[in-house]
């Protein structure tokens, strides 16, 4: 290989490196935000919110535990599960 070859093919490696690493740093910045999303969003439920679960569970939160949720998701039927389990607040 010449001189001008072996340069071009460390320069388009450096290159390709410098881009996962920009990628890479961009995807975590971008978790990091929806982390912290996801956790004021479950700091901010409360007694007799609407919500929806991951598993497509309406009910009404009637009690929370540091990090478990009581639904009541019909009369007198109450379903306990994870605070992570709430996928979205709905209006009533």
């Amino acid at each position: 290989m010449s001189g001008n070859t072996m340069l071009l093919v460390v320069s388009v490696f450096i290159v390709y490196v410098g881009l996962l690493v920009f990628m890479r740093n961009k995807r975590k910045q971008q978790m990091d935000i929806q982390q912290k999303q996801r956790k004021e969003f479950t700091k901010n439920l409360k007694k007799g919110d609407y919500v929806v679960t991951m598993s497509g569970i309406y009910g009404y939160i009637k009690d929370i535990n540091s990090n478990k949720v009581s639904l009541e998701v019909s009369k007198d039927v109450n379903i306990n599960m994870d605070i992570e389990a709430i996928m979205a607040t709905l209006e009533k």
